[in-house]
């Protein structure tokens, strides 16, 4: 049994838990750097070991590197696939504030005494999903309220505050 899982969570329940804590939590950052740091030293002294320069080598790499960045820009933009999804999504980081302080009010509610009070009764699986619904819900309501407003609630009034003035909130037809 891992140290601080209940015995009685479901296998689904439990992968959730896993892949949180070791994406989410920094337990990823340590191996991810481990691999690249150890794979770099690895490239590094190779060549020296061999007595040739590293440059030949690191010039290859990069440009191979750059060959395969440019390929991943020119297949995704031309398939349409990053500009969908970044159309799709535009509108909610055009209302992140709102969307972030929405998000938390919605969470509080259902989590806390003065709302529902569900605090330790969701598992992790649920959770997570809960967080997906309520992302989702986010985006069609995000693109709906930009089509009748310049900003969100939220983000006007940052604004109007940053410049002390008054920002025109409201479309006009």
């Amino acid at each position: 049994m891992l140290i601080g899982y209940q015995s009685d969570e479901n296998t689904l329940n439990l992968l959730s838990t896993v892949f949180i804590k070791f994406f989410f939590e920094g337990k990823f950052y340590v191996m991810f750097s481990l691999l690249f740091g150890y794979g770099f030293f690895i490239f590094m002294n190779k060549p020296t070991e061999e007595g040739r320069s590293i440059l030949p080598v690191y010039l290859r790499r990069v440009f191979f590197l750059l060959i395969f960045g440019i390929l991943h820009v020119v297949l995704l933009f031309s398939k349409g696939k990053l500009s969908t999804m970044a159309k799709l999504l535009s509108p909610v980081g055009r209302m992140a504030l709102t969307n972030y302080l929405l998000h938390s009010i919605i969470c509080t509610t259902l989590f806390y005494s003065y709302g529902f009070g569900l605090f330790g009764k969701i598992n992790t699986f649920q959770g997570i999903l809960l967080s997906i619904i309520i992302f989702a819900l986010q985006v069609p309501l995000s693109r709906w309220w930009l089509r009748n407003f310049h900003y969100g609630p939220f983000e006007w009034l940052w604004r109007s505050l940053t410049y002390m003035k008054v920002q025109p909130f409201r479309k006009l037809a």
